[in-house]
């Protein structure tokens, strides 16, 4: 046994030792002279990268991993200065990359731009979809970092998802066009778990008739933590994504602003489809009937999200299909709010009609955080949060009491960096219950620190860097909520391990 454990570990240190590094530049020079001879070359566990600049022409476009698990990647990590231009057109087609051989998660590509990808509708499905990035073929790789800007394609303008499996990360889809199909931006068809789509970006994409972000049909995945912003459909259903023919789907703390469709304008689930939407916010959306969220012959839960401020009633149901809604603040939106199909659900499951108070300009990197007041903000019972962002500023509604009117204010966290104690400070204008707690950003309750009546004037009480259980939490950004009665406060402390 202990000879092979040697053999074993002789021969991983052997592969890794010789695992090697190819460098490719846009006119020729380095290692290669295109990045599909390196691609040719390289053995498993390789890297190529890429320098800055434009890489164009045969070699450089139409990439084929062949089944390695290599990455390609740009040398200086900045996507918007290594770029892949396909040059295609109608006439000439092309897109960046197509994996179709059964690549792993291993297969990696990772931080750059591909632009200019043209897939022709008359190509065999589905070499009609996807216009930058096609995977297909049980195919897994990861993709890190990638933005794909001004791509086209039948359906999929930017990518195209066959019976595959890929993890798509911190990607940006810009100005792709699905131009006879779905899927402005991403088209899947059959993919399959693990399909994660975690913190991209959809921004002004469009497509004719289905999902002007993304497009799934027959497809299990899940969505995490992303944005969908003016995305557009000519006709049919789901400005941002529409979900359809049997496609189940977790869509957790996403952002879904100025989309626009025919039904739904941020999203849209039909035929037999099975979603959960969590911790979303929806605003500004607008389409012909439901500004928000569409239904037909589907089954939906919408759950701690806000649908808000849309051109539209704010959900629709087709023929059949079911929409439970609970712990939802829907608000504001010019066709109705809690409109005939969920009317009965207004005042049931803690749901709510009243202004979510974004931070807006007030925060103009995250203008769908919340204000202070929110009563959407973390820590308001049971709900815990409600819509995909945190508190990010203390202003308050007009004509609002500020909080020294209040009879609490909570005065923060001192120090604040801290490590591994800080002291939080409260006061009251008169005795009265105060449960102070401490939640992460995502809005989940770490600890309680005080809950009982406390006395009129200032209290102080510390927090140690542990949650309920005992145990250290990570480095990060914490939300600390005060709260009595039914006035609420809110700052932040900030643990450096």
């Amino acid at each position: 046994m202990k000879t092979t454990i040697v053999i074993l570990l002789t021969v991983a240190l052997t592969t890794s030792a010789f695992a090697a590094t190819w460098f490719v530049a846009p006119d020729g020079t380095g290692d290669t002279a295109t990045i599909q001879a390196a691609i040719d070359l390289a053995a498993p566990g390789d890297i190529i990268e890429l320098a800055d600049g434009v890489f164009t022409g045969p070699g450089n476009r139409d990439l084929d991993y062949l089944g390695k698990p290599i990455t390609v990647r740009s040398q200086g990590g900045d996507a918007s200065a290594c770029i892949i231009d396909c040059e295609g057109s109608s006439d000439d087609p092309h897109r960046g990359v197509w994996f179709h051989t059964a690549e792993t998660a291993d297969a990696r590509l990772e931080n750059l731009t591909i632009t200019g990808g043209d897939m022709e509708a008359e190509a065999p499905l589905p070499g009609g979809v996807g216009g930058a990035i096609l995977i297909s073929h049980d195919a897994a790789p990861t993709l890190t970092g990638v933005v794909l800007r001004e791509n086209r394609a039948m359906s999929g303008g930017a990518m195209g998802i066959w019976s595959a499996a890929p993890t798509i990360e911190n990607c940006q889809f810009l100005d792709n066009h699905g131009w006879w199909g779905s899927g402005g931006a991403v088209a899947l068809y059959y993919a399959v778990i693990p399909t994660p789509i975690v913190d991209c970006v959809f921004r002004r994409n469009a497509s004719i008739q289905a999902g002007g972000g993304i497009s799934s049909a027959q497809s299990e995945f899940a969505l995490e933590r992303c944005i969908f912003e003016e995305n557009t459909l000519t006709n049919g259903s789901g400005g941002g994504l529409e979900c359809y023919s049997e496609t189940v789907c977790q869509v957790t703390d996403c952002t879904f602003v100025r989309n626009s469709s025919g039904h739904g304008g941020g999203t849209a689930i039909k035929w037999n489809s099975e979603v959960v939407i969590r911790r979303c916010t929806f605003s500004e959306n607008s389409a012909s009937n439901s500004s928000g969220v569409y239904v037909d012959d589907s089954e939906v839960r919408l759950a701690q999200s806000i649908l808000a401020f849309g051109q539209g009633a704010s959900v629709e149901l087709g023929n059949s299909g079911t929409l439970t809604v609970e712990c939802c603040d829907i608000y504001g939106n010019e066709g109705g709010d809690w409109v005939d199909d969920i009317a009965d659900q207004a005042d049931q499951a803690h749901n709510r009609s009243v202004d979510p108070l974004f931070c807006g300009d007030a925060q103009p990197d995250q203008p769908y955080s919340l204000q202070s007041a929110s009563t959407c903000a973390p820590g308001v019972y049971p709900c815990i949060q409600i819509g995909a962002w945190p508190v990010g500023c203390t202003v308050m509604a007009v004509n609002e009491a500020t909080p020294d009117a209040g009879m609490l204010t909570l005065h923060g966290a001192v120090p604040s960096p801290f490590n591994p104690r800080t002291s939080i400070t409260f006061s009251l204008k008169q005795s009265g219950p105060v449960e102070l707690a401490i939640y992460d950003a995502r809005g989940r309750r770490i600890t309680v620190l005080t809950d009982g009546v406390q006395p009129v004037g200032s209290t102080t009480v510390s927090w140690d860097g542990r949650d309920q259980a005992g145990r250290d939490v990570p480095s990060g950004t914490y939300l600390v909520v005060a709260r009595s009665g039914s006035e609420m406060d809110v700052s932040k402390a900030v643990l450096i391990r």
